[in-house]
């Protein structure tokens, strides 16, 4: 047996396999809230705040989110500027969540530059990533429940709000963590994925 089917059972177009149809429905549901998503990116660009004083991007953020009935939105999260928003499995699936999957968000600016280093493209993305992923697993048969939580990680450029937050415990029950981050060429592939003490 394939890892794949011991997860989840493909549901949908048979002649695609099911790696094919979760990309398939994550895609197509990050296209129908293209437009919000947008939206969300242009809020944070047009007012740029600095580390810990992200209040603007946070409140947008977390309303994003509180606006999906399934997200349960954790404002001020152990920082005062983070949040949390969390996916509960959806019924069907028994037990413990098998994987817990988190995105970040970046929302901080850069003195004087504003958002020239694009956190509010992260932002957008990962919200992007997590209503794709959701939206794929809500459309597969689950035998065992996936969990997704995305963190606003505030004050990348100055302080340090991911170690704030690592420290904190924020992380300590994540199976995998995802950000992207733009930049001036196409990488699929870094090689320096994870950095580890």
């Amino acid at each position: 047996m394939r890892p794949e089917k011991e997860l989840c059972v493909a549901m949908g177009n048979p002649e695609l396999s099911l790696l094919d149809q979760c990309k398939q429905l994550a895609a197509d549901i990050i296209q129908q809230e293209s437009e919000r998503l947008h939206s969300l990116s242009q809020d944070i660009w047009s007012k740029p705040e600095l580390a810990y004083q992200e209040h603007q991007a946070h409140d947008t953020m977390t309303h994003f989110f509180s606006s999906y009935p399934a997200w349960e939105v954790q404002p001020h999260y152990k920082l005062d500027t983070a949040f949390k928003a969390s996916w509960v499995p959806v019924p069907g699936a028994e037990g413990p969540p098998i994987l817990h999957v988190a995105f970040l968000c970046e929302y901080d600016a850069l003195p004087g530059l504003g958002h020239a280093c694009g956190h509010n493209l992260i932002a957008e993305v990962g919200a992007a990533a997590a209503l794709g992923l959701k939206g794929a697993l809500e459309n597969i048969q689950l035998l065992r429940p996936v969990q997704i939580t995305v963190f606003g990680t505030p004050a990348e450029e100055e302080g340090g709000g991911k170690i704030d937050l690592l420290e904190a415990g924020a992380f300590d029950d994540i199976d995998v963590v995802f950000m992207a981050h733009p930049s001036q060429e196409d990488a699929a592939y870094l090689p320096d994925v994870a950095e580890h003490e």
